[in-house]
C-alpha cells in the first residue's frame, strides 16, 4: 500500500536530511495518526524528536496516515540511515514553534510566546479533525491532549528516565499534571520504574505499557574494526573501551575515563556533548558531539562499550552497541532491567569505579566470555529492533495486544 503522510512542521534547516516534500493524494488507510512533539533544536546525534519522527515514518509506511505538529530543526546534519526509507511523503507547512523560542525565551515578549502558544494549538486542533488517535511526545506536552478531545484514543509517549520525569513533576507540578492526564488513554514508557513513578497520578482508566526504544539493526551492525579504528585515528593494537553519552555525573564517563585509566595498555574514546576533542591525550580519545556515523565506526572500533548511567529509560547508545556486537557494560540499575546480565550484558555498580575496571579486565582477559557477550548482545537487539517497537507502538495506538 502506498504510504502518504501530511504533516505540518517548522524547518529552521535548509538541507533537511529526511524526506520532506510535498504529498500527493491521500490514499486509503488504517488510521488517522495525530502526532505533536514540542522540541528543541540539538546537535548532530539524533534527539528524541528525531526518534519519534522516525517512528511515525514507519507508522505512515504501514499505511496510516500521519499528521504532525512541532519542529524538525533538531535533525539538522543527521544523515538519513535505513529507518526513514523507503521515503514517507511529507506535506510540510511553517508555523510559529514554541521549540525555535526555547533557548531565547527571555528574549521575548509575552506576545510572541502567546501566539506561538495559539499557532500550535491551531494546528493542532486541525490535525486533529477526524483522528483516530492523537499520539503525543513528551510529558511537557501533555496539556495539548485538551485540544484533541475528538480523538477517538489519546496517547502519551515518555521516553525520559525516572530522573527526568521527577524534574518534570516538581516544575510542572503534580495537580496540574494530574489534571492534564485526565485527558490520556494509554501512556507509553522505557522501564517499569517509569510506571510505578506515573501510576499515583493516573487516571484509573488509563493504561501504561513498557516500549523499548527501538534499534535499527540494519545501520547499526557488526562492521569492519581496522577500517573504523584508521578513519577515527585509533592505532590496531590498542585496547579500546568505548562510552557515548552527554558529560554529566549521570552518564558515568568521568567514572570510565578514571577505571581505563589504570589499565596498561588501553584507551578510552568517547563521544557525546559537552566532550572537548581538545582533551585527547595517547590514553583518551575525545570525538566530541558526531553523526550517527561515527558513533558506528566508534562502536564498530571498539572493544567494550561501558555506559555506567545512574538513571536512563531505556538508553539508545547501549541498544546501539548491543546491535554491533560489542561487548556491553552497564549500570546495575533499574533501566538495565530489560538485558540479562552474564549473557547480554554485564551489569556493574556505576559509582564504583574499581567495580568498572574491574569488568574490563574480566572481558578483555576472557575472549570466551566476550564472545558470549557479543552474541547475546546480538540477540537481544534483534528482539529491541525498531520493527518490534513499531509492532508495539501499533498496538499500543490501537488499543490492542494488551
Amino acid at each position: 500500500m502506498a504510504a502518504i503522510a501530511t504533516g505540518v512542521i517548522e524547518s529552521h534547516v535548509v538541507d533537511s536530511p529526511l524526506p520532506l516534500r510535498n504529498s500527493g493524494t491521500s490514499v486509503a488507510n488504517q488510521m488517522r495518526i495525530a502526532a505533536g512533539m514540542l522540541t528543541f533544536p540539538s546537535a548532530r546525534r539524533p534527539s528524541a524528536g528525531f526518534f519519534f519522527l522516525r517512528d511515525l515514518q514507519s507508522l505512515a509506511a504501514r499505511g496510516h496516515l500521519v499528521s504532525v505538529i512541532g519542529s524538525v530543526s533538531w535533525i539538522a546534519g543527521t544523515p538519513s540511515t535505513s529507518a526513514v526509507s523507503p521515503p514517507v511523503s511529507l506535506s510540510v507547512h511553517r508555523h510559529a514553534s514554541l521549540s525555535a523560542f526555547w533557548p531565547f525565551r527571555r528574549q521575548l515578549t509575552s506576545f510572541h510566546i502567546t501566539s506561538a502558544i495559539a499557532a500550535i494549538r491551531g494546528r493542532f486542533e486541525e490535525a486533529n479533525d477526524g483522528a483516530d488517535v492523537t499520539y503525543l511526545k513528551f510529558l511537557s506536552s501533555v496539556g495539548l491532549f485538551r485540544h484533541a478531545m475528538a480523538s477517538k484514543r489519546r496517547v502519551l509517549c515518555v521516553g525520559e528516565g525516572p530522573e527526568s520525569l521527577e524534574r518534570r513533576f516538581a516544575a510542572m507540578g503534580c495537580h496540574s499534571l494530574q489534571r492534564d492526564l485526565e485527558c490520556v488513554d494509554a501512556i507509553e514508557v522505557r522501564n517499569q520504574h517509569m510506571c510505578d513513578l506515573l501510576h499515583p497520578i493516573l487516571p484509573s482508566h488509563a493504561e501504561v505499557r513498557v516500549v523499548g526504544s527501538g534499534v535499527d539493526t540494519q545501520f547499526y551492525r557488526p562492521g569492519d574494526k581496522l577500517g573504523a579504528r584508521q578513519r577515527l585515528a585509533l592505532a590496531p593494537d590498542e585496547f579500546v573501551v568505548a562510552h557515548v553519552g552527554s558529560n554529566i555525573v549521570g552518564k558515568g564517563g568521568q567514572r570510565v575515563i578514571h577505571a581505563v585509566g589504570a589499565i596498561p595498555k588501553a584507551v578510552c574514546a568517547i563521544a557525546g556533548p559537552g566532550w572537548r576533542p581538545s582533551r585527547s591525550s595517547n590514553r583518551l580519545r575525545v570525538l566530541g558531539v558526531v553523526a550517527p556515523t561515527d558513533v558506528r565506526d566508534l562502536l564498530h572500533a571498539a572493544d567494550i562499550f561501558v555506559l555506567p548511567s545512574t538513571s536512563e529509560g531505556m538508553p539508545n547508545a547501549v541498544l546501539e552497541a548491543l546491535s554491533c556486537g560489542v561487548p556491553v557494560i552497564v549500570g546495575a540499575r533499574q533501566y538495565s532491567d530489560f538485558l540479562v546480565d552474564e549473557y547480554e550484558c554485564l551489569k556493574v555498580d556505576p559509582l564504583d569505579v574499581d567495580a568498572i575496571r574491574a569488568s574490563i579486565l574480566r572481558i578483555a582477559l576472557d575472549p570466551a566470555f566476550a564472545a558470549r557477550l557479543s552474541a547475546g548482545g546480538l540477540a537481544a537487539a534483534q528482539r529491541l529492533s525498531m520493527a518490534c517497537r513499531i509492532d508495539q507502538v501499533e498496538q499500543l495506538l490501537t488499543g490492542s495486544g494488551s
